[in-house]
C-alpha cells in the first residue's frame, strides 16, 4: 500500500488493456471464407445477444447452441470460434510488464471486466499473472455489464476501496466517464507506456500538493 501517494488502487479492465481484443481477427481466424466472417462478426460478437453471454445470462454451452441456429453455421463451427476467442484473447507484453510495475510501486491492483466468468476462469489457467490481481469483478459473475454504474460501485464495496484512492484504465471512453461519475479516477488507455507516465504523474502530483 502506497499512503504517501494518496493513489492506493488500480483498476484494469481486460481486452484492449491488458489482453489483445479483436474480433475481426478472431473471426478471420475461424473462418476462411470472408463473407461467413463478417456475418459472424456482425451475428456474434457484434449482436447484443453477445452481451448476454458477458452478463452471464447464458452457459457457454447454451451459447454455442444459440449462436450456431443463429449464424446457421452449427455447433462445431461455433465451438471452434469459442476456442479461437479464448487464443485471441491472448497477454499484451507491454501491458502485462505494466501491470508488474504497478505491483512494485506498491499500489493494489483489480479488476473489473465485461467477461463471461467461465471464460475468464480458463483464462486465468492459461495466464498466470491474472491470478495476482488483489480482486475481481466479471460482468458474467455480478450479471452487470459496464458502463452501469453498479458495476463500479460494486468493486468499491466489495473491496472496501475508496474512489479518490483508485484509478481505472479501460480502452473505452463510455467505460472511463462511467468510472468518473464513481467518483474514481477515469483514465482512457492507449498504450501501456502512456498508461505508466499518467499513473506517475498522478501520483507526482499528488506528492507535490502534499508537501
Amino acid at each position: 500500500m502506497n499512503q504517501s501517494t494518496g493513489i492506493r488502487n488500480v483498476v484494469f479492465d481486460l481486452g484492449g488493456v491488458l489482453l489483445e481484443w479483436n474480433p475481426r481477427q478472431i473471426v478471420a481466424r475461424a473462418f476462411e471464407d470472408p463473407a461467413v466472417a463478417r456475418r459472424v462478426l456482425d451475428q456474434v460478437f457484434q449482436d447484443p445477444d453477445w452481451l448476454e453471454f458477458d452478463a452471464g445470462n447464458m452457459s457457454e454451452p447454451k451459447a454455442i447452441r444459440f449462436f450456431a441456429g443463429k449464424t446457421g453455421l452449427g455447433e462445431p463451427a461455433i465451438r471452434r470460434l469459442f476456442e479461437v476467442y479464448r487464443d485471441g484473447l491472448a497477454p499484451i507484453p507491454e501491458s502485462v510488464a505494466f501491470f508488474d510495475a504497478v505491483h512494485r510501486m506498491g499500489l493494489r491492483r483489480y479488476c473489473i471486466s465485461n467477461i463471461h466468468h467461465t471464460i475468464f476462469t480458463d483464462l486465468a489457467r492459461r495466464h498466470p499473472f491474472l491470478r495476482d490481481f488483489n480482486g475481481v469483478v466479471t460482468s458474467g459473475r455480478v450479471g452487470i455489464l459496464k458502463p452501469d454504474l453498479r458495476i463500479y460501485e460494486h468493486l468499491l464495496t466489495t473491496y472496501a476501496l475508496e474512489p479518490s484512492a483508485t484509478v481505472f484504465f479501460d480502452d473505452r471512453t463510455d467505460n472511463v466517464q462511467a468510472a468518473v461519475n464513481a467518483g474514481i479516477h477515469g483514465v482512457l488507455f492507449t498504450g501501456a507506456e502512456t498508461a505508466r507516465q499518467c499513473l506517475q504523474r498522478m501520483i507526482n502530483t499528488v506528492r507535490e500538493d502534499a508537501s
